[in-house]
């Protein structure tokens, strides 16, 4: 029990550690899909096509960090650990992308689609977690979610009948989406600090009773010594005897061994 109690704090900080680590990528997430959204609908200076080089360096720098990093953490240690290949597969194709940059500035409206319907799905994983976490704001995150997929699915399928409404409407879509997906950050942050101290309650409480369990066995063991130390005093009677028997052998045992000379002079 003592040993598992000294193991759970552990888990918990890596735990923290790891929804720090999400929390972080999806804000800066977020934030990208704003500036981009913003950037295609005010800044004409900008094209698609300088978008898109921008982005497949910055997944091309990121698969390298990915890469080295696996180096530098001894990650190949670990039969689960896939970072070589994200970082391996980012790296590819980035160069494919900077070859193909052209083609994918002429189709930028289908990877908005998908930028958006990772998001959707990101938040939508949130609200599971969130659910059966019983955070109370689980429909809030609910609601943004399903806007979110929703919007990606229109962009994805180019559904003319909303998107002819408005030019850039993919634009403001790909904005919107950053911006639910920021207001899903702290409520996401509540919850998993909720959900921590009811962790670190548990564990306290676990480690409480563990300690008194140990209180527990070690009671006979007190009460044993106990009893050993008052044993000489409560025998005291019977170890006097016994010392006066072993003087009286030791007395008929001297007699037995005198020589048959002293024997017969004393008769």
């Amino acid at each position: 029990m003592a040993k598992k109690s000294k193991e759970e704090p552990v888990v918990l900080e890596v735990a923290k550690k790891e929804s720090a680590t999400s929390t972080i990528v999806l804000l800066v997430a977020s934030l990208l899909c704003i500036f981009t959204g913003v950037v295609l609908l005010y800044v004409p200076q900008i094209n698609e096509i300088a978008i898109v080089y921008i982005y497949l360096a910055g997944i091309i720098i990121w698969g390298i960090v990915i890469l080295v990093r696996y180096y530098q953490t001894s990650a190949y240690k670990k039969y689960h650990d896939y970072s070589f290949t994200s970082g391996a597969i980012a790296v590819i194709l980035g160069c494919c992308g900077l070859v193909r940059a052209q083609a994918i500035s002429q189709n930028i409206d289908g990877y908005v689609g998908l930028a958006v319907l990772v998001l959707g799905i990101i938040m939508l994983q949130n609200v599971i977690s969130m659910k059966y976490t019983h955070n109370v704001l689980w429909p809030l995150e609910l609601v943004l979610s399903l806007a979110t997929v929703i919007c990606s699915i229109i962009i994805l399928t180019d559904f003319q009948l909303i998107l002819s409404l408005a030019d850039g409407l993919a634009y403001w879509m790909l904005v919107f989406t950053g911006a639910f997906s920021i207001i899903s950050v702290p409520i996401v942050a509540f919850g998993i600090r909720h959900d921590r101290k009811k962790e670190e309650r548990r564990f306290e409480v676990a480690d409480m009773a563990s300690k008194i369990s140990l209180d527990d066995v070690s009671e006979p063991e007190l009460i044993e010594e106990n009893s050993e130390e008052s044993a000489p005093g409560e025998y005291a009677e019977y170890d006097a005897f016994a010392e006066e028997t072993e003087e009286n052998l030791q007395e008929e045992s001297k007699d037995d061994t005198s020589s048959p000379e002293e024997n017969i002079l004393n008769d």
